[in-house]
């Protein structure tokens, strides 16, 4: 999962799973079968578009990409959440950074 600027978290079948800032990215695991992904662009105005949703039929064996776009227009922000395909999500891969976890206080 990916995405560029702001903080991002990731949800998975009704948990959070993580988040990342800027150019970073985060993998997960998950089990063959139907999910449901979500993704929340923290500290943007009410009014905006915060949020998207996404189904992942997940098969074993086989990576899925995902990426959230955010987009700036005073005084908002549009939100969405795309499926890369695999040359897309590779590229990212090899320049943006591992986004690491730690722990809340």
């Amino acid at each position: 999962m990916f995405s560029s600027g702001a903080t991002v978290r990731f949800g998975l079948d009704g948990a959070w799973v993580g988040a990342d800032k800027g150019n970073s990215f985060f993998a997960l695991d998950v089990a063959p079968g139907l999910h449901h992904l979500c993704a929340s662009l923290q500290g943007a105005p009410v009014e905006s578009m915060t949020f998207d949703l996404a189904p992942v039929n997940a098969e074993a064996g086989k990576v899925y990409y995902f990426a959230a776009q955010v987009t700036e227009v005073q005084p908002y922000f549009n939100f969405g959440l795309s499926q890369l395909n695999d040359d897309q999500g590779q590229y990212r891969l090899k320049f943006w950074t591992r986004s690491t976890s730690k722990p809340h206080r």
